[in-house]
C-alpha cells in the first residue's frame, strides 16, 4: 500500500504536494510538501473531510482529530473534521502530520522514533482498559537512545507508568510523554495509569 496523492486532480499541471497514508479510519499519515521554486514559504490546505475525488481527506466530518507534527515535534492541533488543515511550510520543507481521531479516553498521536510515529515503532498498538484506566502497548526502541511515546490525556491525569518508563510534561498542557530507555535494542511494554 503507498499514500494516495491528494490533490492529484485537483490542481491540474502540476506534482502532488499532499499525500496520504490512511492506517485506519481514524488514523492517516499526512505528508505536506513545499516544492516551490525558487524557495520560498507556502500554505497549504486540505479539508479533513469531504470527497477524496476533490482533494479531501474523507475523515468523518462528525469527529475531531489531533495533528501532531513529527519534524516540528509539536502538537499542530486539534481540529473539526469540517475544518480545513492549513500549513505553512518552509522552503523545501516536508512535513510529516499524525492525524488521530479525538477518544473519550487517554490515547497515543505520535512517537519520537520513526516518521510513521507509531506504525512501524509501535508493535503492540496502545490499548485503553477503562476498567484499569490504564493506556498500554509495546515499543521497538534503540539501545541507549530515549523513545518517546506522546500521548493526549483527553481530561484524565497521567498518574504512573510501568518500569522503565517515566512521565516527562509536554509544551501542551493536553499532552503528557511517556520515555522509555533501555540498555539494549528491543521491544519493551508499557503502561501509563491515569486517574
Amino acid at each position: 500500500r503507498s499514500a494516495r496523492p491528494v490533490d492529484a486532480f485537483v490542481r491540474p499541471g502540476t506534482c502532488p504536494r499532499i499525500y496520504d497514508y490512511a492506517v485506519t479510519s481514524g488514523w492517516h499519515q499526512v505528508t505536506l510538501f513545499n516544492t516551490t521554486l525558487p524557495g520560498q514559504e507556502e500554505t497549504l490546505s486540505v479539508p479533513l473531510a469531504g470527497d477524496q475525488v476533490d482533494g479531501a481527506l474523507g475523515l468523518d466530518p462528525a469527529r475531531e482529530y489531533y495533528v501532531y507534527d513529527f519534524w516540528n515535534n509539536s502538537l499542530a492541533g486539534r481540529f473539526k473534521g469540517t475544518d480545513k488543515l492549513t500549513q505553512t511550510l518552509r522552503p523545501g520543507e516536508a512535513r510529516m502530520l499524525a492525524i488521530h481521531a479525538v477518544e473519550p479516553n487517554p490515547q497515543f498521536i505520535s512517537t519520537s522514533r520513526h516518521i510513521m510515529q507509531g506504525l512501524l515503532d509501535l508493535p503492540q498498538k496502545p490499548v485503553w482498559d477503562a476498567r484499569g484506566k490504564t493506556l498500554s502497548g509495546s515499543a521497538t526502541v534503540a539501545a541507549n537512545e530515549t523513545f518517546r511515546i506522546f500521548l493526549a490525556t483527553n481530561g484524565a491525569k497521567a498518574v504512573a507508568a510501568a518500569p522503565g518508563c517515566k512521565l516527562e510534561p509536554a509544551s501542551d498542557p493536553n499532552l503528557v510523554i511517556l520515555a522509555i530507555d533501555s540498555a539494549k535494542t528491543a521491544t519493551i511494554d508499557w503502561q501509563v495509569r491515569f486517574e
